[in-house]
């Protein structure tokens, strides 16, 4: 801020164009980079506060929220999105993390049917093995 300011007064005082004084908030505008809406918002505060007698302060540098870590494997993913289509679908609402319905249903594994494809494909596997078996022997008789 500081610089944009002194660069500002340096780039007026060197060109020799100086805003009109009588424009202020087009002159700090100028200087600080700032809209002239901006401002007027600020200013507007800042005469508020002074009559409530409360003191002016800028806003806190914004902290990086921590992010929540979560081990969640795409088995468990695809069972907790059955589990909540399956909730809402019966249910005719839709699940809350205070519906105990699908806490239960997921602490009760009862929602556990084959979702990596990989086991899928293994069962596709055995059932047409036992199909090709089935069908060599009606093809025997």
């Amino acid at each position: 801020m500081v610089i944009s300011v002194y660069s500002f007064m340096k780039k007026e005082a060197d060109s020799g164009n100086v805003i009109n004084v009588n424009q202020i908030q087009n002159r700090v505008s100028e200087a600080t980079g700032v809209s002239i809406s901006t401002l007027k918002r600020i200013l507007k505060e800042y005469e508020h506060n002074k009559r409530v007698g409360k003191e002016f302060s800028t806003p806190h540098k914004k902290r990086p929220r921590r992010k929540i870590k979560t081990d969640v494997d795409d088995f468990d993913k695809c069972v907790i999105r059955r589990t909540i289509n399956e909730f809402h679908t019966t249910q005719g609402e839709r699940p809350t993390l205070k519906s105990e319905q699908i806490t239960v249903n997921l602490q009760d594994g009862s929602d556990t049917n084959s979702c990596s494809s990989s086991e899928e494909n293994e069962r596709e596997e055995e059932d047409a093995e036992e199909d090709d078996g089935e069908l060599s022997g009606i093809e025997a008789l």
